[in-house]
């Protein structure tokens, strides 16, 4: 469950960034300044695209993360992660870590 709330406030933090960097098609791609230099406005297009990461991907990068740092054990990652002994094992079988 701590995984999943990690993953949601990640997933804000995301959208918050992207919508902070959006740019209506409206604005110019050139905007003068006050010491008369010119900068660029990337436009959409421009930006490289990304496929996003699926949930299953950000949950077996968190679990190899835990698994990581607690020098692979098994317990001890299941504690961090806020889920059950036998889940973290489950996962573990299910994305071959």
């Amino acid at each position: 469950y701590r995984v999943l709330l990690g993953m949601r406030e990640e997933i804000a933090e995301i959208r918050k960034i992207l919508l902070e960097s959006y740019v209506p098609a409206s604005v110019p791609a050139r905007v003068e300044t006050p010491m008369s230099r010119e900068i660029r406005i990337p436009e959409v297009e421009d930006l490289p695209y990304e496929e996003p990461e699926t949930l299953s991907d950000l949950e077996r990068r968190f679990i190899e993360k835990a698994l990581r740092n607690v020098g692979g054990n098994r317990k001890r990652a299941a504690k961090i992660l806020g889920i059950g002994e036998r889940t973290l094992y489950r996962k573990i079988k299910e994305y071959g870590l």
